[in-house]
């Protein structure tokens, strides 16, 4: 099972996707259905919202 930056542990079915943002290494929590179903266009999308945030 996952864990998050801060070593907590990921609920069932569910993952962290970890990425460096504008201030160092940041995330996001996502359901693995959802990221087995994301294009990489999505992902893109995801990482760049939270970088512009």
């Amino acid at each position: 099972m996952e864990s998050d930056l801060y070593g907590n542990t990921m609920p069932k079915d569910s993952c962290f996707l970890a990425f460096y943002g504008q201030h160092g290494l940041i995330g996001k929590h996502l359901k693995v259905e959802t990221l087995k179903n994301a294009s990489l266009q999505d992902m893109k999308a995801m990482v760049q919202s939270n970088i512009d945030s």
